[in-house]
Protein backbone atom coordinates (compact mmCIF):
# COMPACT_ATOMS: atom_id res chain seq x y z
CA UNK A 1 0.00 0.00 0.00
CA UNK A 2 3.01 2.68 0.89
CA UNK A 3 5.29 1.40 -2.38
CA UNK A 4 2.13 2.68 -4.77
CA UNK A 5 1.13 6.20 -3.07
CA UNK A 6 4.82 6.58 -2.71
CA UNK A 7 5.02 6.02 -6.70
CA UNK A 8 2.60 8.93 -7.13
CA UNK A 9 3.92 11.43 -4.98
CA UNK A 10 7.21 10.77 -6.56
CA UNK A 11 5.51 11.09 -9.94
CA UNK A 12 3.12 14.31 -8.89
CA UNK A 13 6.83 15.53 -7.56
CA UNK A 14 8.20 15.04 -10.88
CA UNK A 15 5.57 16.32 -13.06
CA UNK A 16 5.65 19.93 -10.51
CA UNK A 17 9.52 19.99 -10.96
CA UNK A 18 9.08 19.20 -14.69
CA UNK A 19 5.99 22.32 -15.11
CA UNK A 20 8.13 24.76 -12.56
CA UNK A 21 11.26 24.24 -14.70
CA UNK A 22 9.27 25.12 -18.00
CA UNK A 23 7.54 28.05 -16.58
CA UNK A 24 10.94 29.75 -15.96
CA UNK A 25 12.20 29.01 -19.40
CA UNK A 26 9.05 30.30 -20.99
CA UNK A 27 8.41 33.27 -19.03
CA UNK A 28 12.31 34.50 -19.77
CA UNK A 29 12.29 34.06 -23.69
CA UNK A 30 15.08 36.40 -23.96
CA UNK A 31 17.40 34.02 -22.30
CA UNK A 32 16.87 31.41 -25.08
CA UNK A 33 18.65 31.20 -27.84
CA UNK A 34 16.32 30.59 -30.65
CA UNK A 35 12.98 29.72 -31.32
CA UNK A 36 14.21 26.08 -31.80
CA UNK A 37 15.49 26.00 -28.41
CA UNK A 38 12.26 26.80 -27.12
CA UNK A 39 10.84 24.55 -29.19
CA UNK A 40 12.41 21.61 -27.69
CA UNK A 41 12.45 22.58 -24.25
CA UNK A 42 8.19 22.26 -24.88
CA UNK A 43 9.02 18.58 -26.46
CA UNK A 44 10.81 17.68 -23.68
CA UNK A 45 8.51 18.74 -21.21
CA UNK A 46 5.78 17.13 -22.87
CA UNK A 47 7.64 14.06 -22.82
CA UNK A 48 8.46 14.23 -19.25
CA UNK A 49 4.66 15.09 -18.42
CA UNK A 50 3.62 11.95 -21.12
CA UNK A 51 5.98 9.54 -19.31
CA UNK A 52 4.95 10.59 -15.71
CA UNK A 53 1.09 10.13 -16.66
CA UNK A 54 2.69 6.73 -17.84
CA UNK A 55 4.07 6.24 -14.82
CA UNK A 56 1.48 6.96 -13.06
CA UNK A 57 -1.22 4.83 -14.99
CA UNK A 58 1.44 1.17 -14.74
CA UNK A 59 1.12 2.40 -10.51
CA UNK A 60 -2.15 2.51 -10.61
CA UNK A 61 -2.37 -1.20 -12.61
CA UNK A 62 0.04 -2.68 -10.04
CA UNK A 63 -1.97 -1.50 -7.23
CA UNK A 64 -5.53 -2.84 -8.77
CA UNK A 65 -3.79 -6.17 -9.94
CA UNK A 66 -2.36 -6.23 -5.79
CA UNK A 67 -5.84 -5.56 -4.51
CA UNK A 68 -6.99 -8.37 -6.70
CA UNK A 69 -4.44 -10.95 -5.27
CA UNK A 70 -5.77 -9.80 -1.91
CA UNK A 71 -9.24 -10.17 -2.50
CA UNK A 72 -8.70 -13.87 -4.02
CA UNK A 73 -6.22 -15.05 -1.16
CA UNK A 74 -9.64 -13.94 1.48
CA UNK A 75 -12.06 -16.04 -0.37
CA UNK A 76 -9.68 -18.94 -0.99
CA UNK A 77 -9.08 -18.68 3.08
CA UNK A 78 -12.89 -18.68 3.61
CA UNK A 79 -13.59 -21.36 1.52
CA UNK A 80 -10.69 -23.81 3.07
CA UNK A 81 -12.19 -22.81 6.57
CA UNK A 82 -15.13 -24.62 5.21
CA UNK A 83 -13.54 -27.36 4.00
CA UNK A 84 -11.94 -27.96 6.99
CA UNK A 85 -15.13 -28.40 8.78
CA UNK A 86 -16.28 -30.76 5.87
CA UNK A 87 -13.04 -33.01 6.84
CA UNK A 88 -14.05 -33.54 10.19
CA UNK A 89 -17.35 -34.49 9.41
CA UNK A 90 -16.11 -36.77 6.41
CA UNK A 91 -14.74 -39.15 8.98
CA UNK A 92 -18.40 -39.42 10.31
CA UNK A 93 -19.96 -40.71 7.04
CA UNK A 94 -17.03 -43.44 6.56
CA UNK A 95 -18.00 -44.74 10.08
CA UNK A 96 -21.82 -44.50 9.18
CA UNK A 97 -21.11 -46.50 6.02
CA UNK A 98 -18.98 -49.25 7.34
CA UNK A 99 -21.40 -49.94 10.46
CA UNK A 100 -24.40 -49.71 8.87
CA UNK A 101 -24.07 -50.38 4.81
CA UNK A 102 -25.62 -47.22 3.67
CA UNK A 103 -24.60 -44.00 3.46
CA UNK A 104 -26.05 -41.03 5.70
CA UNK A 105 -29.06 -38.33 4.16
CA UNK A 106 -28.81 -35.88 6.52
CA UNK A 107 -27.36 -33.93 9.37
CA UNK A 108 -29.54 -36.02 12.19
CA UNK A 109 -28.56 -39.69 10.81
CA UNK A 110 -24.77 -38.47 12.36
CA UNK A 111 -26.45 -37.06 15.08
CA UNK A 112 -24.77 -33.60 14.37
CA UNK A 113 -25.95 -30.14 14.54
CA UNK A 114 -28.83 -28.79 12.37
CA UNK A 115 -26.68 -27.37 8.99
CA UNK A 116 -27.18 -23.51 9.96
CA UNK A 117 -25.23 -24.36 13.22
CA UNK A 118 -22.00 -24.93 11.15
CA UNK A 119 -21.05 -21.41 10.52
CA UNK A 120 -17.69 -19.33 10.36
CA UNK A 121 -16.26 -16.02 8.98
CA UNK A 122 -18.21 -17.44 5.53
CA UNK A 123 -19.38 -20.92 6.13
CA UNK A 124 -23.16 -20.48 6.36
CA UNK A 125 -24.14 -23.89 6.39
CA UNK A 126 -22.56 -27.67 6.30
CA UNK A 127 -24.93 -30.44 5.26
CA UNK A 128 -25.20 -33.82 4.92
CA UNK A 129 -26.91 -34.80 1.61
CA UNK A 130 -28.50 -37.80 -0.23
CA UNK A 131 -25.59 -40.30 -0.56
CA UNK A 132 -23.49 -38.72 2.38
CA UNK A 133 -22.27 -36.07 0.02
CA UNK A 134 -21.24 -33.18 2.53
CA UNK A 135 -22.76 -29.79 0.57
CA UNK A 136 -20.99 -26.77 2.28
CA UNK A 137 -22.53 -23.37 1.69
CA UNK A 138 -21.18 -19.74 1.82
CA UNK A 139 -21.61 -16.44 2.36
CA UNK A 140 -21.03 -13.25 0.06
CA UNK A 141 -17.49 -13.25 1.88
CA UNK A 142 -16.12 -16.01 0.22
CA UNK A 143 -16.55 -14.42 -3.31
CA UNK A 144 -20.48 -16.06 -4.13
CA UNK A 145 -23.32 -15.47 -1.88
CA UNK A 146 -25.27 -18.82 -1.66
CA UNK A 147 -21.58 -20.55 -2.89
CA UNK A 148 -21.69 -24.30 -2.62
CA UNK A 149 -19.28 -26.93 -2.58
CA UNK A 150 -20.36 -30.83 -2.45
CA UNK A 151 -17.43 -33.57 -0.71
CA UNK A 152 -18.83 -36.60 -2.49
CA UNK A 153 -18.27 -40.15 -0.93
CA UNK A 154 -17.82 -42.64 -3.79
CA UNK A 155 -16.65 -46.49 -2.01
CA UNK A 156 -14.67 -48.11 -4.28
CA UNK A 157 -15.13 -51.93 -3.66
CA UNK A 158 -11.85 -53.02 -4.98
CA UNK A 159 -10.36 -51.63 -2.44
CA UNK A 160 -12.84 -51.35 0.51
CA UNK A 161 -12.03 -47.44 0.76
CA UNK A 162 -13.90 -44.72 -0.07
CA UNK A 163 -12.31 -41.71 -2.37
CA UNK A 164 -13.96 -38.47 -1.74
CA UNK A 165 -14.45 -35.74 -4.90
CA UNK A 166 -14.97 -32.28 -4.42
CA UNK A 167 -17.16 -30.36 -6.72
CA UNK A 168 -18.46 -26.78 -7.12
CA UNK A 169 -21.31 -24.91 -9.61
CA UNK A 170 -20.29 -21.87 -7.96
CA UNK A 171 -16.64 -21.05 -8.12
CA UNK A 172 -14.67 -21.36 -11.32
CA UNK A 173 -11.71 -20.31 -9.95
CA UNK A 174 -11.52 -22.99 -7.40
CA UNK A 175 -8.08 -25.02 -8.66
CA UNK A 176 -6.16 -22.35 -8.25
CA UNK A 177 -7.31 -22.11 -4.85
CA UNK A 178 -8.16 -25.60 -3.37
CA UNK A 179 -6.55 -27.93 -6.29
CA UNK A 180 -8.10 -30.95 -5.44
CA UNK A 181 -11.66 -29.52 -6.23
CA UNK A 182 -13.38 -29.61 -9.29
CA UNK A 183 -15.46 -26.68 -11.29
CA UNK A 184 -18.22 -27.90 -13.00
CA UNK A 185 -20.51 -25.61 -15.32
CA UNK A 186 -23.76 -25.69 -14.22
CA UNK A 187 -26.44 -28.15 -16.17
CA UNK A 188 -29.84 -27.31 -16.63
CA UNK A 189 -30.88 -30.50 -14.81
CA UNK A 190 -29.24 -28.91 -11.75
CA UNK A 191 -26.57 -30.20 -9.30
CA UNK A 192 -25.56 -34.10 -8.88
CA UNK A 193 -26.71 -33.53 -5.54
CA UNK A 194 -30.70 -32.35 -4.79
CA UNK A 195 -30.15 -29.01 -2.81
CA UNK A 196 -32.94 -30.82 -0.32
Amino acid sequence: MIKPLLGRFLVTLIAVAVAFAGYEYYKRPQDLETQAQTDALRQQARTLGEQATALRDEVDRQHRDAEREKQRYMHAAYLVEGLQAGAAIKTAVAEYFFSAGAWPTSNRDLELAEAEQFNGQSLTSLRVSTNGAIILTYDQLSGVTGGTIQLIPEYRPSTGAIKWRCVTWSYWHIATTVPQCEYRVPEPRGLLIPAD
